[in-house]
């Protein structure tokens, strides 16, 4: 597929994200007497906004570099995130009232039930997933494209190692997120609704808790792609030396191998 034509996919789905996410920012806001929980997720919906945003400035270049997988890869995160936005924004209405002077009102009392305190979590950690790994593909695609610009460099060798880590430290985070969110699922499939809730709360947190784990699962071969290109990248700016990097994340304490086919020696352990 050409440049244009991947550049092309993934800005006909950030700009009916972007429109969305402002619905809701705009709906989030009308709320006077919102819980404090809904005054964090607006917080997290404005940072995906502007996530988003940054999205639209890569140019289609840059977007060839990081190829068509991580384009449809990236492309099925935002889907998601804009249709979990679009969801929430009609559950709102069922959880709010309307004033005479365009404000909306917190039906009921002012504490948030087990399920709304579940959906509303939910949603804010699928948006936050979905601005670091957004954030890691925009900003190695803008290193990608300085690469393509200047010479190599040892500062561009840094910057590249450095992203590498950082998507390693992601992938860890969502593959622990996958075991934890599958784990909330379930229990809420056992459960079943509770009492002085509604079964649209519960239907809707269900949901939501199911298109966040779908999100995760996503941006974790996302990240994938975006981990082997930057490799192979950074494989390249080095010039072919008779060397090999190893990124172990945060986790880069103690003797870290992977996997070794020959014998090693001249190691010593403790002191001589």
């Amino acid at each position: 597929m050409d440049p244009l034509s991947i550049a092309a996919g993934v800005v006909g789905v950030v700009v009916p994200a972007l429109q969305c996410v402002q619905r809701l920012v705009d709906d989030l806001k009308k709320i006077t007497d919102a819980p404090e929980t809904i005054a964090t997720l607006r917080g997290d919906v404005l940072v995906i906004s502007q996530t988003l945003a940054s999205f639209q400035a890569v140019p289609a270049a840059q977007w060839e570099t990081l190829g068509e997988s991580v384009a449809i890869q990236a492309r099925s995160a935002i889907t998601s995130c804009s249709a979990s936005c679009e969801r929430f924004q009609l559950t709102l209405g069922r959880w709010t009232r309307g004033s005479p002077d365009g404000r909306l009102l917190w039906q009921g009392r002012i504490a948030v039930g087990v399920f709304q305190q579940g959906l509303i979590r939910s949603i804010s950690e699928q948006l936050q997933n979905c601005k670091t790994t957004l954030s890691l593909v925009a900003s190695t695609a803008t290193l990608y494209g300085y690469l393509q610009q200047a010479k190599v460099s040892e500062e561009i060798i840094r910057l590249l190692s450095a992203r590498e880590a950082e998507m390693v430290d992601a992938m860890a985070t969502t593959d622990q997120q996958l075991g934890t969110v599958h784990s909330r699922l379930e229990a809420l499939r056992l459960a079943g609704t509770a009492r002085d809730e509604t079964d649209a709360d519960w239907a809707a947190t269900v949901a939501q808790v199911e298109a966040e784990l779908s999100t995760l699962s996503t941006t974790n071969r996302l990240l994938q792609e975006l981990l082997v290109k930057t490799q192979t990248t950074a494989s390249r700016a080095r010039g072919g030396h008779d060397r090999v990097v190893n990124h172990f994340g945060a986790h880069n304490e103690g003797m870290q191998l992977g996997v070794s086919y020959g014998s090693i020696s001249g190691l010593t352990f403790g002191k001589k």
